[in-house]
């Protein structure tokens, strides 16, 4: 289990790059840059990791890219693409 001070480090790092915490998808959204990481996703990996996924190219216009330790399935993605706009 990681301290509580690793997981503040990570909230910091994407509160900093504009990433918001939605609570009824357990996501970090960030709709300027199209991206969403699964809370799962952040809690399993390093803040290093996440600073990583974060500076990743932008997809394409139009494209979400998300985040998650196991790849959403192609429903699930097109879902969430749908709801996030």
């Amino acid at each position: 289990m990681q301290s509580t001070g690793l997981v503040s480090e990570k909230e910091q790092i994407l509160e900093r790059e504009g990433y918001r915490y939605n609570l009824d998808r357990e996501l970090y959204l960030n709709r300027k840059t199209k991206k969403a990481l699964s809370a799962r996703f952040v809690r399993d990996h390093s803040a290093k990791e996440i600073e990583s996924s974060i500076n990743e190219d932008v997809p394409e216009a139009g494209e979400w890219r998300f985040y998650f330790n196991d790849p959403p399935t192609e429903p699930v993605r097109q879902q969430l693409t749908k709801l996030l706009g």
